[in-house]
């Protein structure tokens, strides 16, 4: 489900970006609204603890995570058009002026020996893809 995974922030390709960047020196997360966000003027001091990106004009999702170190992955919505997919609404967390995070859940359809061998599907993957503001 993957698309890409990224060793190193400054990997992740420029774009404009909606979602949140949250650094380790600031109680809150910085909301980006269709920016660019400057990757490049990140040292190892104030570090990104966690971020949520999404390029609407490519479809793509980064998720950045610092677990000791950053984990960085990439999601290409385009990747999954043949798959279920649905949204789903969460109440956000200290992002200001956000009602809704937004996030598609895809599903895959996979034969289950627990159901007699019929398909069911089956939650790969729940990827960042907005906010709701209104």
């Amino acid at each position: 489900m993957l698309s890409k995974k990224y060793n190193n922030i400054n990997q992740i390709p420029p774009a404009k970006y909606v979602g949140y960047i949250w650094m380790s020196n600031e109680q809150k997360p910085k909301i980006l609204n269709d920016e660019i966000f400057d990757f490049k003027a990140i040292k190892n001091n104030p570090f990104i603890i966690e971020g949520l990106l999404y390029d609407d004009s490519t479809k793509t999702s980064i998720h950045i995570l610092h677990a000791g170190e950053y984990v960085i992955s990439q999601f290409d919505l385009n990747n999954f058009l043949n798959q279920s997919i649905e949204v789903q609404e969460y109440l956000p967390h200290r992002l200001d002026r956000v009602k809704k995070v937004l996030f598609k859940q895809i599903w895959e359809e996979e034969n289950d020996a627990n159901c007699a061998g019929f398909p069911v599907l089956t939650l790969k993957a729940t990827v960042f893809c907005g906010f709701k503001n209104h």
